[in-house]
């Protein structure tokens, strides 16, 4: 299969800010900075929230594994 067709087609939410649902109902938001064919993803100003709790986390690479979800985040 070519690598384009593996590619999951990311670029319109690059250096926008998102969030990303998690497995364990963990969220992470933060700015998109990269991504690659397995859906890893580099995220820049990073926060997790996990049930109330918030934890500032920075520049953070995650797993396309745990990965449940992505949106736009909206502003507010």
């Amino acid at each position: 299969m070519p690598y384009s067709k593996l590619d999951p087609k990311l670029n319109f939410l690059l250096n926008e800010n998102i969030v990303v649902q998690l497995q364990y109902r963990q969220e992470l938001r933060g700015v998109l900075r990269g991504y690659d064919q397995f859906m890893n993803l580099v995220i820049e100003d990073a926060v997790l929230r996990l049930e109330k709790k918030k934890k500032f986390i920075g520049k953070t690479l995650v797993r396309g594994s745990v990965v449940q979800g992505i949106e736009l985040k909206r502003s507010s």
